[in-house]
């Protein structure tokens, strides 16, 4: 194989692939990228972690077609570290990978595999595709999936998003169990829903292209996506998740709406005080004013007041300030709201959308019980 392409297309390709490989792998060919030169000047780069699939291709000039197998981390840091100009790819006796300069200036020798060992199938499955804005999927995979799970639950697919379909929208869901965050564009029941792995939304979000839409398919076992040269391919979760459903409500006893930059500055200055993001704050609310505090512990506290719209009795709220701060870094509406009707159960947390039409966003968590 020997091929010869620009370092900044390489480079991007590699990064991608990396991402998918994890450090630890029950494998050494998962630690490994598939590369592959073709007689129409096309290079494609492959790599999985057994459950991810990814595959991403580039023009170049390709003198001998061929394929190898090499390891994904020490690329990427040969990658990294050489000049931006055009690289030269040359395969010796299958059992190395020459990396140079035109000129030969640097040149760098890497041990390959033998590409056959690479037997992961990966053929996207496009049943059923349908397209999406590539940055309203962003933005809901934003919105939702700082809700997901750590850690597996016995009970629920919790280190998922649960995306339902009904022809050509999509609903996200994702819940930890103590918070819940809703991306709807409809509101009828379903024709079709999967959950999706938390990784593969994370590495979705970090494609970078000049594409506006991207191809979507989900069938029983597998979510393919697919955005100009650049595939996805991942395993659903077991399909058991919560009946978030029964969760929403629409009418509250209790209403506050907040100024967004406000609040964000204000819980920010008490945060100072903070020693992790698990710590608790307290939210004081009384005729047209709120204060945010801290607990006091060793080293202090903190409080600030400033003004909202709210016309209900006081009332106390004790909030983990990691589950108030997630949801207010990703909304983008001046205002918001906070909805309940006990103080001590759901509250409920929305942006306040200027204009009808857009989609409906909603953050539900639960009160800290000291």
């Amino acid at each position: 194989m020997k091929f010869s392409i620009e370092k900044f297309k390489i480079a991007e390709l590699i990064s991608q692939a990396d991402s998918v490989i994890e450090q630890k792998t029950i494998s050494i060919i998962f630690s490994n990228l598939l590369l592959e030169a073709f007689d129409n000047n096309k290079v494609f780069i492959s790599a999985t972690d057994s459950n991810t699939y990814f595959k991403a291709s580039d023009n170049a000039k390709v003198i001998q077609p061929g394929k190898i197998l090499v390891n994904a981390k020490k690329l990427f840091d040969i990658i990294k570290v050489v000049p931006e100009v055009e690289l030269n790819f040359e395969t010796i006796d299958n059992k190395s990978l020459n990396i140079y300069s035109e000129d030969r200036s640097f040149e760098f020798e890497l041990k390959t595999m033998d590409p056959s060992e690479f037997t992961i199938s990966f053929d996207i499955i496009f049943e059923n595709r349908f397209e999406l804005d590539i940055d309203l999927f962003k933005n809901m995979i934003q919105k939702t999936i700082f809700s997901t799970s750590e850690e597996m639950d016995k009970q629920f697919s919790t280190i998922g998003v649960l995306i339902e379909k009904k022809e050509d929208k999509i609903n996200m869901i994702a819940t930890d169990k103590r918070r819940l965050a809703i991306y709807k564009s409809f509101d009828e029941l379903p024709d079709f829903l999967s959950i999706v792995p938390k990784k593969l939304l994370q590495l979705i979000l970090r494609v970078r292209t000049s594409e506006n839409k991207c191809q979507i398919s989900i069938t029983e076992k597998k979510f393919c996506f697919q955005i100009g040269n650049i595939q996805y391919m991942s395993n659903l979760l077991e399909p058991k998740f919560p009946n978030y459903r029964t969760l929403v409500q629409e009418n509250f006893e209790y209403e506050a709406i907040i100024d967004t930059d406000l609040f964000s500055q204000n819980i920010k200055m008490v945060s100072a005080m903070f020693s992790t993001n698990d710590d608790t704050i307290i939210l004081k609310l009384s005729k047209n004013q709120m204060s945010i505090s801290t607990l006091e512990h060793e080293l202090g506290k903190s409080k600030v007041n400033f003004e909202i719209d709210y016309q209900n009795e006081n009332i106390e709220i004790y909030l983990a300030y990691k589950n108030i701060i997630d949801f207010i870094r990703v909304i983008e509406t001046k205002k918001f709201k906070l909805q309940f009707n006990n103080p001590q159960k759901a509250l409920f947390f929305l942006p306040v959308e200027e204009k009808e039409g857009l989609f409906k966003y909603l953050y539900i968590t639960v009160p800290v019980k000291l």
